[in-house]
């Protein structure tokens, strides 16, 4: 039987076939904790990310208006499982998530940052039944470093992109073939598919230059 060996995000963002996106049209942002830098995503859930680097405490995000780079500070909370927020005090462009299925072979895009530039390329879900958990194909000549975990991948509906998963590690199978594991559907559903109040609790926050602003109560 072969073996799946999670293998930690390795050395540079190596050569290969990308799009290179304007930053304003993804959702992906930079995350700057105590601990270090990854990526997350602006879902309508909470910018979210892995929380490799930091648990909590203060954090950095940066993120685009229009081609414009802005950097918010903001603070680290959990939501559930391997999935943490950075909790800020203004509203960003965000993307739904997708709480369907994967389907064997579906087509995906998986999104990065790379410097201030936003990468994109094209990845395949897993089809062998040894890979366990959500995981997609690896692209030839892909190589990521420490960090770049947290890229986002998305599947493109009728309404646009939806989150399905952030890249978490890769593994590699006896014989070769190499996947990406992604935090994907069952970490989003437990942290999320939960009872929510019919009417959301708002919180003011009030910021150093004297704005008030509302945004959703805490879990």
């Amino acid at each position: 039987m072969r073996a799946v060996a999670a293998l930690a995000l390795c050395a540079a963002l190596g050569a290969c076939r990308n799009t290179k996106l304007y930053p304003a049209d993804v959702p992906i942002v930079g995350v700057t904790t105590t601990g270090g830098k990854e990526l997350g995503v602006a879902t309508d859930q909470g910018v979210l990310f892995l929380g490799r680097t930091a648990e909590k405490g203060p954090a950095k995000v940066l993120y685009h208006i229009d081609a414009a780079p802005v950097v918010e500070a903001g603070r680290v909370v959990p939501v559930g499982g391997s999935i943490f927020e950075v909790l800020l005090d203004v509203p960003v462009a965000t993307v739904p998530i997708s709480f369907e299925p994967l389907r064997p072979s579906e087509s995906l895009i998986m999104m990065w940052l790379d410097g201030d530039e936003v990468r994109t390329h094209p990845v395949e879900v897993s089809s062998d039944p040894i890979v366990y958990g959500t995981a997609v194909r690896r692209p030839a000549g892909l190589v990521l470093a420490a960090e770049h975990v947290g890229a986002g991948v998305f599947r493109d509906t009728d309404a646009g992109l939806a989150l399905v998963g952030l890249v978490k590690a890769s593994a590699r199978v006896t014989g070769g073939e190499e996947y990406l594991l992604l935090a994907g559907l069952p970490e989003l559903r437990a942290a999320f598919l939960r009872p929510q109040p019919a009417v959301p609790k708002l919180e003011a926050i009030y910021r150093a230059d004297g704005t008030r602003i509302l945004r959703k109560g805490r879990r």
